[in-house]
Parts: C-alpha cells; sequence; structure tokens
C-alpha cells in the first residue's frame, strides 16, 4: 500500500511530467528539457510543429495500445488465481459466518475484478484512438483544423493515460519493441506519413 501510494502519488506524475515535456520539445521544438528527447521517436525526419507532433502522438498510442493489449492476458490469469485463493481461503476460513461472507464478497470485487475492468477499459480506449489518429491520416489534405485535431487527440491520449490504474510492463515492451517498431514504420509508409 506505501510503495503504491508513493509511485502513484509521486513517481509516476514525476515520470509523467517528464514525458510530456519530452514530447513537446520532440514535437514542436521547445526546450522544456535540459537535455533532448533521444532516441525514443522514430520520426526525426519529420519538421517540429503539428503534424510532427501528431505522428509522435500516434507512435505513442500505437506502442501503449498494444503493450496493454499484450498484458492482457497475464491480468486475466493473474485476476483468476488471486480471485480463486482468495475466495478458497475465505471460505474455509470463515464458513457460515453471514456477515463475513457478504464483506469479503465487495472486497473481492473491487480489489481484482477492479483492475481487470480497468485494464479492459484502457486497451478498448486506447484502440478507439488509435483508430482516430488513422481517421486524421487518411483526411490530412483536407482537413483546415489540423493543429487543433492535433492538440485534440494529444489531450485524449494523455487523458486516457491519466486514468489508466497500472504501469505498463517493461518486460513486455522490450519484448516487443522490435516488433512494434517494424510494423510503425510500415504504418508510417502504408499511410505517408513523414512526407
Amino acid at each position: 500500500y506505501i510503495l503504491d501510494l508513493y509511485t502513484e502519488t509521486f513517481l509516476y506524475p514525476a515520470t509523467a511530467r517528464k514525458r510530456r515535456k519530452g514530447f513537446i520539445d520532440n514535437s514542436l521544438g521547445s526546450k522544456f528539457l535540459e537535455k533532448a528527447t533521444q532516441n525514443y521517436y522514430s520520426n526525426d525526419e519529420i519538421n517540429v510543429g503539428p503534424y510532427k507532433m501528431l505522428v509522435n502522438c500516434c507512435e505513442n498510442c500505437y506502442f501503449t495500445f498494444n503493450i496493454a493489449k499484450a498484458m492482457l492476458p497475464i491480468i486475466v490469469l493473474k485476476n483468476i488465481f488471486f480471485s480463486i485463493v482468495a475466495l478458497a481461503i475465505a471460505y474455509f476460513g470463515i464458513n457460515n459466518n453471514l456477515i463475513a461472507i457478504p464483506v469479503l464478497q465487495i472486497l473481492l470485487s473491487s480489489l481484482f475484478i477492479t483492475e481487470l475492468v480497468h485494464h479492459i477499459n484502457f486497451v478498448v480506449k486506447l484502440n478507439q484512438l488509435f483508430e482516430k489518429f488513422l481517421d486524421a491520416f487518411v483526411n490530412i489534405k483536407d482537413n483546415s483544423l489540423f493543429l487543433q485535431q492535433a492538440v485534440l487527440l494529444y489531450v485524449e491520449y494523455e487523458t486516457v493515460l491519466a486514468y489508466n490504474k497500472a504501469p505498463l510492463s517493461d518486460k513486455v515492451y522490450n519484448k516487443l519493441n522490435q516488433k512494434l517498431t517494424k510494423e510503425w514504420e510500415e504504418i508510417k509508409e502504408r499511410y505517408e506519413i513523414s512526407q
């Protein structure tokens, strides 16, 4: 509990602030961070501006979505395992106790199932947002509100991240990084990104 409280109150917000500043620096050419973001985005050939902002955010969304999706089976299995263990312990430990069993059911649903529901919601929202990014690239030439759309999609992405209840797995990221980088380059080619 103390570790969760510390990470959610201090560590994650500090990391997120740095990530956002690095995103703005790389996309718009500002200098909010003392050092430039290096080797984070694969879009160095794109000039700074709203278009690069849209491309960088789309890349972030693509990676985040795929990592979260790959984590889903692990979270499902973890929830099933801990729910069964907790129910078994509770049943044999508080058998025939009319007050303890409903309290236990409430606690179980809030501890285990809530995490699963939040993660599924996170994956679904990222998928929907990624589709909006792709639509933006398809309709880019006809869009007179491009800057506004880039900012809106960035804000939507940050909002989805803010409501994520658990960090993404570095292990899953490291496992998928090469594959996702290759797929991202194929997406850039298909949608004529960086031209």
